[in-house]
């Protein structure tokens, strides 16, 4: 779910509030015909196209969204640092009036979801005014939901003194905008991707996260349920530390982000909450809390990721701010004390074992102002490599495979049609695409030729069910009813 994007088309995704991997929706103008619907472009090859295709938008919505995009380029790091605030007030009104023409122009549902956007903008946008500096404006690039939050909190109100439902509001942005691409640009999209069920997946057991009431904002707390690896026979765990181990025991509710033991118990990490206390925790099959890993009241970390022996941790500290985030290593046998890896990267994000000594980073930059990318490294720090980096993109790693040569990963671009899950070779760093649409944390099949993952089609907002499917992209299906986040498979029990 990587950081939230620069521009203003915000996200909402499972934990993007805080974890550097939600899902970016920031946008990029449409410049070759194939992705624009197949139809004529413009005069001049950097022209966008205002075209679509039969069954895709009026040619009058695509023609917005172009115009639209170019709008945006004025949001984008490092030039928004730049704007003083005339200049930003000038480029937030030149949006509106585009959005504004978007709600004219725009047919049926996609026009409702325009209209609930613009009508809180006028109101967002005077926030953003009231509080512009610099400061300000790297924390809209970093994470524009915490930006908002910070500055507004949930205060903000429209002109004739309605409340805004923030919430209400990325939805809105996000699934208008991701509709308007996939109607602009790739209308084959439009009723999501092609299922195929010809081929069984190995048994096994998929273990994920059901947030209470459906909840897509994260942050909030739900079960862990344990179903077949088609996605039936669903039991939920009871979370609760072992009759005795403490005097006075208290009741942890999980709030997802789990991975499961490599070792033949299959015990999980998860993290859970208990008031305003946080931990994560190594959990049996059965429910119980074998052992506290990590407790702390100032928030937790995220991204469990198991060693190879099953005796280290690696897990992502996040923070609002980017220079704040870092890879922890938490050793579960005690030995060594646990903290921040030795790392050469000024901000970095998930992460996962390669190796007892070499590890895959995701969204890492060796400096805060550098693009971010995909790194192998030393645990110790030593020999960084860039590994993958796709351009307008932000990563965020999964889990790497159990041969340990191929890192799965997701990526969210300023053009959604790139968002998707992509396996990576850790070798020669030659990536290729599983799927297309918006996606968190895939995790491998036993057997290393299935994935599992966290997956809702573009247009349909982030509200994610647990899908699957082969390396190649074959085989694709929805195992899992949405709210399914971080799904693990376990071997057969």
């Amino acid at each position: 779910m990587g950081r939230v994007a620069r521009r203003s088309w915000g996200d909402r995704g499972p934990g993007t509030s805080r974890v550097a991997a939600g899902v970016g929706v920031a946008v990029t103008i449409c410049i070759l015909r194939t992705a624009c619907g197949g139809g004529e472009t413009s005069d001049g090859d950097d022209a966008p196209s205002a075209a679509a295709s039969a069954e895709g938008l009026p040619r009058a919505v695509c023609a917005l969204l172009d115009r639209l995009d170019q709008v945006e380029e004025a949001f984008e790091a490092p030039e928004v640092y730049a704007l003083d605030e005339p200049a930003l007030a000038d480029a937030l009104a030149e949006r509106r009036e585009v959005l504004a023409e978007l709600v004219e122009e725009t047919p049926g549902e996609l026009k409702i979801l325009l209209e609930e956007r613009t009508s809180a903008q006028a109101a967002v946008d005077e926030a953003m005014l009231d509080t512009w500096d610099e400061d300000r404006a790297r924390l809209a690039e970093e994470h524009n939901d915490a930006w908002i939050d910070a500055v507004v909190g949930d205060e903000l109100t429209r002109g004739d003194g309605g409340e805004i439902d923030l919430a209400d509001y990325w939805r809105a942005t996000r699934v208008g905008y991701e509709r308007l691409v996939v109607g602009c640009r790739a209308p084959e999209l439009v009723d999501g991707p092609e299922q195929e069920t010809s081929q069984d997946p190995p048994p096994g057991q998929l273990v994920f996260f059901r947030p209470e009431g459906g909840d897509t904002g994260g942050g909030g707390t739900g079960q862990v349920v344990v179903a077949n690896e088609r996605g039936t026979n669903e039991h939920e765990l009871e979370i609760a530390e072992i009759p005795g181990a403490n005097d006075d025991p208290r009741e942890w509710a999980p709030t997802g982000w789990l991975d499961p033991s490599p070792a033949p118990d299959h015990h999980l990490l998860v993290n859970v909450r208990a008031g305003d206390e946080y931990a994560m925790v190594e959990v049996s099959l059965a429910g119980r809390i074998v052992d506290f890993v990590q407790r702390s009241r100032e928030g937790p970390i995220m991204c469990p990721g198991w060693d190879t022996q099953g005796e280290h941790v690696l897990a992502l500290y996040d923070s609002n701010h980017a220079d704040e985030r870092h890879v922890e290593v938490l050793d579960l046998t005690r030995a060594t004390p646990s903290g921040p890896a030795p790392l050469p990267f000024a901000t970095a994000g998930c992460s996962d074992f390669i190796t007892q000594n070499r590890i895959v980073v995701s969204h890492a930059a060796r400096d805060i102002d550098d693009e971010r990318a995909v790194w192998t490294v030393g645990i110790d720090g030593s020999d960084p490599q860039e590994l993958y980096r796709a351009d307008e993109c932000t990563t965020q790693v999964g889990s790497v495979d159990p041969a340990g040569t191929r890192v799965a990963l997701v990526q969210a671009c300023d053009d959604p049609l790139d968002n998707g899950v992509v396996v990576v070779d850790l070798a020669s760093g030659e990536a290729q695409r599983v799927v297309t649409g918006n996606a968190a944390l895939p995790k491998w099949s036993p057997d290393g030729e299935w994935l599992v993952f966290g997956f809702s089609p573009l247009g349909e907002g982030f509200r994610l069910g647990t899908w699957m499917a082969r390396l190649d992209g074959r085989q694709l299906r929805q195992v899992l009813e949405p709210p399914a986040w971080f799904p693990a498979w376990l071997p057969p029990a």
